[in-house]
């Protein structure tokens, strides 16, 4: 795509962010601002301009506020600050869908590095287990785990309970975990995630587990208790109601039925004897879906709910424009990426018919 763009006169600026819009007196965009690497501001004079920066997944204070104080750890990409949907809005562009994210995974948060072979068997194999019940701050359990299966289903319930949530392990599962794998231990499904086949390896040790467990544990990143009032304590949870909670989630493992959530018997597997431990997982976000109200022609439209009207040669396209989502991602891989593709295109397409004076036909 580089190749033939440049071929046919295009040019790419690197290392030259823009900076804001050019606007005339009747606030058609004429241009943009940008900044060169030595500090030297230009102006580009331009027919028709895109935006196309990539939402602000990078700016975690933004997303926090968009998601009611929800703190979520960035797992795209970190240029993606939102300056593109910002130089819109100063534009006069109305808002749209800056509250739509893309929940994807779950991680256990914590520095593992000195573990550097097997560090992500905590900090992300924990994070999906289907087998250990998951409670919130309050101690509380909220979901079948079973979700663990759906990575945007997971991480929109975790998001629903706050900054984290808790995975509760006994040590007997720690010691067959880190001996056996997570089949030995009652996991009956393999969880996969792209290119990894086994995100909590089924068949394998699950080596240095306790050794890592430890570790986090210094971080406040996993508590350690004999009894689940003491856990709950450690972890500034409700002692009654985790206890609550477990005896609960024990009687049900024991009839071999989720009377709450109806997760799969095989993986309702009793924690009966501590010592216990509680592992905190947090949300993460690889991208924002939104932020800026384009139409069907993928223009910018200005911010007068009455009239929809385009600012004259302005498009928006990716994950700058919203409207193509409701509240969350839709739960299909490639989603994103494919609206990226298409949204570019014709956002492409209308700016060059704009720039052109003349129609410029796709389907040729």
């Amino acid at each position: 795509m580089l190749a033939g763009f440049e071929e046919r006169g295009g040019q790419v600026w690197y290392e030259t962010p823009a900076k804001g819009l050019i606007t005339d007196d009747k606030g058609a965009v004429v241009g943009v601002l940008a900044e060169k690497k030595d500090g030297t501001t230009i102006e580009i004079s331009a027919k028709s301009v895109v935006i196309a920066t990539g939402g602000f997944v990078a700016d975690e204070a933004w997303v926090a506020e968009t998601l009611d104080g929800v703190q979520v750890k960035a797992a795209g990409l970190l240029s993606n600050i939102g300056d593109g949907i910002k130089m819109a809005w100063d534009a006069g562009a109305a808002k749209r869908g800056e509250d739509v994210h893309l929940l994807h995974v779950t991680k256990v948060p914590g520095d593992l590095s000195a573990f550097e072979d097997t560090g992500w068997l905590a900090n992300t194999s924990l994070a999906y287990l289907p087998i250990t019940p998951w409670v919130n701050a309050s101690g509380v359990r909220f979901a079948n785990e079973d979700l663990i299966y759906d990575r945007a289903l997971t991480t929109n319930a975790v998001v629903a309970q706050g900054n984290f949530v808790y995975t509760i392990l006994s040590q007997s599962m720690v010691d067959t975990l880190e001996k056996s794998g997570a089949a030995a231990a009652g996991m009956n499904e393999n969880v996969a995630m792209g290119p990894m086949i086994e995100v909590a390896p089924m068949n394998s040790p699950w080596a240095n587990l306790s050794a890592m467990l430890e570790e986090l544990m210094k971080q406040d990143a996993v508590f350690k208790g004999d009894s689940f009032e003491e856990l709950a304590k450690n972890a500034g949870m409700d002692p009654n109601k985790l206890s609550s909670t477990m005896a609960k989630y024990n009687a049900d493992a024991k009839a071999g039925k989720d009377s709450l959530f109806g997760k799969r018997k095989e993986h309702m597997v009793a924690l009966e004897e501590g010592p216990y431990y509680a592992v905190k997982v947090i949300p993460t976000n690889l991208c924002t879906l939104g932020g800026i109200r384009i139409n069907d022609d993928l223009q910018v439209v200005k911010n007068d709910p009455n009239n929809y009207a385009p600012i004259p040669n302005l498009y928006a396209a990716g994950a700058d424009a919203g409207g193509l989502y409701s509240d969350h991602y839709v739960l299909l891989e490639g989603g994103a990426q494919g609206w990226a593709y298409n949204s570019g295109r014709l956002a492409g397409a209308s700016a060059a018919a704009n720039a052109l004076g003349k129609e410029v036909n796709l389907f040729k």
